[in-house]
């Protein structure tokens, strides 16, 4: 484990990370499996959220998974800069078993910070949510909706 004076020689990398995340589509790990890799008082943000605690981090990213169907997380380039970890994701999802075939598409980047014992301490997602939730609708009406919003800028 690399020490505090040594960022750039921590276990957990971006290539690490990135696997961690990659397999989030599919299930979910333990609270006890999470504490390997993140810091108890960790702190995760989005668009719509903050969440303190790996406790609630858990049960957020479990109620994703339960709420939308053949979910699918792609992560794509990372990098790291010692204690500092970026990389980019899309995803695909459909939120209801009725419509398997509506699906929401989304792009962003994942950062996440590490603390001095080498654990993810801060994780933050940037995305667009006018993307997500224009995805699903039909093309007709995104491009109505693309059409409306030119007029005004």
């Amino acid at each position: 484990m690399g020490s505090p004076g040594n960022p750039a020689a921590f276990d957990l990398d971006a290539q690490k990370v990135h696997e961690l995340f990659s397999m989030w589509d599919k299930k979910v790990p333990n609270v006890e499996e999470l504490r390997e890799w993140f810091a108890d008082d960790m702190v995760f943000e989005d668009p719509l959220q903050r969440i303190e605690g790996i406790e609630d981090y858990r049960e957020m990213n479990e109620r994703l998974l339960k709420k939308n169907h053949d979910l699918n997380i792609e992560m794509e380039e990372s990098a790291q800069n010692g204690p500092h970890i970026m990389f980019t994701f899309s995803l695909s999802m459909a939120p209801s078993k009725k419509r398997p075939k509506m699906r929401i598409h989304n792009t962003g980047m994942t950062y996440v910070r590490l603390n001095a014992a080498g654990k993810i301490e801060y994780h933050r997602d940037y995305w667009d949510f006018n993307t997500m939730f224009l995805s699903a609708f039909p093309e007709g009406a995104r491009r109505a909706y693309k059409r409306f919003v030119g007029r005004f800028g």
